[in-house]
This record gives C-alpha cells, structure tokens and sequence, in this order.
C-alpha cells in the first residue's frame, strides 16, 4: 500500500494538534489546582550587544527593569512558568560605535542620546525546593521574546562648498530602531516567608539572544527613509539581579 504526501500531511498535523492540546490542558490545569507564586520584582538590567556583521558594533548597555512571573506548581516542586518584563536602558559608547560609520560616507555625527525601550515575555519550566520551609530556592528555565524600541537623537556634521570656500552645516537627526528578538532565558533565587502568603524574592536572571531582526529609520529636517525588517547578524547577553515580593496563592 502507498501512503501519499497528503495523507503524511495530515497524520503529522492531527499528531501536532493532539500534543498541543495535552500540554495546554496540562499548563492550565495546573493553574487551577497546584500551588502557584506571583512574583513581583525590579533591578538592573546590565547587557551586551553585539552586531557581528560589518561593520561589527559591540556596545554595552545599562538601566533597570521590572517585572512579573507566574509559576504554578504540580503539588511539588516541578511546574510551569509565564512572565512579563520591561526595560529602560540607556547605551553607552554610541558615539564610538556609530561614529565610524557616518565617516565612511563623508561626514561625522555627535550622538546626544541613545535610549532603548523593552517589552520582553518568557515561558517555561520551573524548579523549587521543599515548599514547607521558611527559605525556598527556585529555577526557571525557558524562552525569550522581546521587543525593543530604541531611539538615537543627534547632530549630523557636513557642510558644501561653494566659492572655494567651504560653508559647514549641522542637521539635527532623529533615529529609531524597532526590533524583535528570540532567546533563551533562566532565573535563580530564593524565597524567603516573612507572612504566611507573602515571602521576600531576590534572585538573578540571566539570558541570550540569538535572533534579531530590526527595522532602521532616521529623520532630518531635511529627509527621512527606513529599512524594511530584516535579519542582522546579532547576539546579546545579560545578568540581571532583582529583588521583589511574591505571593503564594
């Protein structure tokens, strides 16, 4: 007997549906009749950046970020977490690493400011021990999904000539960069009860980035024109340590 394209197809499809409901019927179960933390937290959120395609940048960026997690407990120590998060960072160095590239076309850039926005989701599996005692050690592990606006303000240097004699003009120039971003994430810290629903959080998050794909606009006085969104050549870490509350339901 021969098994067409089609009916492969199919099979596949009605398998991927089978497992896709198994394991949100699970997920939301155990919101429903497990142990669950809320967790509440704020902290630095230091990074590196790093655009491996010429002309390569590596840049360092420093601010803060809140947050959000959820974690629901099986009845022990294994179960499912989902979480939000935002940053506000500020980079540092944009002058060395956007410089040299307004030279190679013919003209410099003083960089004012150079800010970056992050809306960033993750999910995944989390850990924890003995839930009866007063200190409780947690893990999570999962993926990362960001979105970041970042936004540049500066001065453009040129000038024409005219004459034989050269008359230099400053442009004020306003550049964003909208991205998106995939990775992988993980977190580690305590819980420590201090009432019977609420125990004292502090912990470190660490992520990696491995995918980006980014959107450049800039706008002068004069013009203005953007990319499409396009894949970069692109990784990024961070460590970030938090402290917070959290809320045992």
């Amino acid at each position: 007997m021969v098994i067409g394209r089609e009916n492969i197809i199919f099979v596949e499809f009605y398998v991927a549906k089978k497992v896709a409901f198994t394991f949100f019927v699970l997920f939301f179960s155990g919101f429903v009749f497990s142990q669950s933390n809320a967790d509440f937290f704020f902290g630095l959120a230091p990074r590196r950046d790093s655009y491996t395609e010429p002309p390569a940048v590596d840049r360092s960026i420093i601010g803060i970020g809140a947050g959000f997690n959820y974690a629901s407990y099986f009845g022990g120590s294994f179960g499912l977490f989902f979480g939000i998060g935002f940053d506000s960072l500020q980079v540092a160095g944009s002058q060395d690493d956007y410089g040299p590239l307004f030279e190679d076309v013919g003209a410099s850039v003083s960089i004012n400011d150079d800010r970056v926005l992050g809306l960033n989701g993750k999910v995944g599996f989390t850990f924890r021990s003995n839930p009866e005692k007063r200190t409780v050690l947690f893990s999570n592990i999962g993926a990362r999904l960001s979105s970041d606006y970042e936004f540049i303000t500066g001065t453009i240097n040129s000038g024409y000539v005219s004459g034989g004699i050269f008359y230099p003009t400053k442009i004020d120039t306003n550049a964003t960069v909208n991205s998106t971003n995939m990775g992988l994430v993980g977190d580690i810290g305590i819980r420590y009860k201090v009432l019977e629903k609420c125990s004292f959080l502090a912990g470190l998050s660490a992520f990696y980035t491995f995918y980006r794909k980014e959107r450049f606009s800039i706008k002068t006085k004069y013009d203005s024109e953007s990319t499409d969104f396009k894949e970069v050549d692109f990784y990024s870490y961070g460590f970030n340590p938090y402290i917070g509350f959290s809320r045992i339901n």
